[in-house]
């Protein structure tokens, strides 16, 4: 039996969530402002780490090393055929992660273009690439970025994995092994809301062999499995589920939460805003139980919080801030969706993609108000639209979905270890339909992920390793006047630089022009 202690596995935790921070900090801003804000922010990790530790309870892991092992392993085959490495036939997504790597690789920080008339700075939630593209340029090699690229990726989802099993206390090798399957593989059922879709309207082509969506039509709702995310979007759900993990366990420290969420917003912008009200709801609750708000503003104004928000929280904000607030077209802005005459759609997916789910673990969250909040979120996430294929409900949702498998797990290891406890005793079952439910659910839920990873294997056109290829640059892209999609003109990019006050007073170096 292996014990992994809960200190090592924070420092750990803390160190992967930000060193691509400090890369950050260090190679697009100006030296005494890196320097400055490390030292203002450590202070901040500092407290933050402290409070983690100061808990009372301990909760070390126990692993046996064979599952250990075999998890690695299951986790090595994961991020193979996910496309990190580039071992094997990539996602279309991977276009743009490659093109954004490859110029983190091959360019100075910051990373500027010029294209025809437009002058602009790639400005996007690269932190994830930040340690591979490191490793590009001390090597000299992007073949090298993607291989670290690799390993870094396969990090991140093992401390994932450990945090979620030692916060949950599961100490069972065969709920260890289940739940490192759920966390690759859970999804909501969409194969049964597809199937319910397509008989109430008879008139839809079939949606069974869409893997991802719901719809496909104007309506596009998604809420992306676990191995979609990991496959496809990755540099956006594996800090996320990390730090919202951390989040579980301490989320009544309210005066670390802006130093543990901050970085968040340069990993996945979209999944950090689905961490804001998950947070805030904590907060409002934590008040409303205490009834001492003094006490409640002097953590929520706590001095960590105001230095990480001051210091971090201003070079992040000049940063994004010259791509958010840019005049973004209609058709990928922030809006209601019209269900005009498709309003089943909406119900549909909430009962059975949420709801399915929510109902057969409520009698361990009746008074859990995080589970709540999980449910109003994703369930009011698809009343609303904005980019192109809808990011906003793919990607604020990563968080919320996250948490909901987060009960789910939690509800298998509880409650299966005491109905199996009840029926030897004799004392009749008591969860069975719910966990029988639960399971069936689930086993629907993976159906398109293990589809997708079967495809995966099966496809002949696999890369060989160390073959060279061009990947391309997010310079082509940085016109505005371009005859291209508003998706990629739009979202990787801060124009007008020469206004930019991030550009002008925090950016390490000007471009050469």
């Amino acid at each position: 039996m292996i014990i992994l202690r809960k200190k090592y596995l924070i420092i750990a935790s803390m160190a992967y969530i930000y060193i691509p921070i400090v890369l950050f900090l260090f190679g697009w801003t100006k030296i005494y402002i890196a320097i400055l804000c490390c030292m203002v922010f450590g202070y901040s990790l500092k407290v933050l780490f402290n409070d983690f530790m100061n808990k009372s309870s301990d909760k070390n892991i126990q692993i046996n090393g064979r599952v250990l092992v075999f998890v690695i392993l299951f986790f090595l085959i994961i991020g193979y055929y996910a496309g990190w490495g580039n071992f094997v036939t990539q996602t279309d997504d991977w276009y743009k992660h490659n093109a954004v790597l490859s110029d983190l690789v091959e360019r100075p920080w910051p990373v500027y273009y010029v294209n025809g008339e437009e002058h602009s700075m790639l400005t996007y939630y690269i932190a994830q690439y930040l340690v591979p593209a490191l490793g590009g340029k001390i090597f000299r090699s992007f073949r090298a970025a993607e291989i670290v690229n690799f390993i870094w990726a396969e990090i991140g989802l093992v401390l994932v994995y450990l945090n979620l099993i030692r916060i949950l206390k599961i100490k069972n090798g065969y709920m260890q092994i289940l739940s490192s399957g759920i966390l690759i593989f859970f999804s909501g059922p969409l194969l049964l809301a597809q199937k319910l879709l397509e008989i109430i309207y008879p008139q839809l082509e079939s949606m069974a062999s869409v893997y991802h969506w719901l719809s496909q039509d104007e309506i596009l709702l998604q809420y992306s499995s676990n191995y979609v995310m990991l496959r496809w979007v990755f540099p956006q759900a594996l800090v996320i589920w990390l730090i919202t993990l951390l989040f579980v366990e301490h989320k009544e420290f309210i005066q670390d939460y802006i130093t543990l969420m901050l970085p968040g917003i340069i990993f996945g912008t979209l999944s950090f805003l689905g961490l804001i009200p998950i947070a805030l709801g904590i907060a409002i609750e934590e008040l409303v139980r205490t009834k001492y708000f003094k006490q409640w503003l002097k953590k929520v104004f706590s001095i960590s919080n105001l230095l990480s928000l001051l210091s971090l929280g201003g070079v992040l904000g000049l940063y994004l801030y010259g791509n958010i607030i840019s005049e973004k077209p209609d058709d990928i802005s922030f809006r209601l969706i019209n269900y005009d005459g498709y309003f089943a759609k909406y119900f549909i997916f909430c009962i059975i993609m949420v709801l399915a789910y929510a109902e057969c673990i409520l009698i361990r969250n009746l008074k859990n108000v995080l589970y709540y909040l999980v449910i109003a979120i994703l369930v009011i996430l698809p009343l609303f639209t904005m980019g192109k294929s809808n990011d906003l409900v793919m990607r604020c949702s990563i968080p919320a979905l996250f948490l909901l498998m987060f009960f789910i797990v939690s509800f298998l290891h509880e409650y299966a270890k005491e109905e199996w406890q009840r029926i030897q005793n004799g004392n009749g079952a008591k969860y069975s339909i719910s966990i029988f439910v639960l399971v069936i659910l689930l086993f629907i839920g993976s159906i398109h992920p293990m589809q997708e990873l079967f495809d995966s294997i099966i496809t002949d056109n696999f890369m060989t390793l160390g073959e060279e290829k061009n990947f391309g640059t997010m310079e082509v892209f940085a016109n505005r006047s371009l005859d291209a999609g508003e998706d990629v003109k739009f979202n990787y990019y801060s124009y007008d630089i020469d206004t930019n006050l991030f550009y002008n007073y925090v950016a390490r170096k000007k471009d050469a022009r």
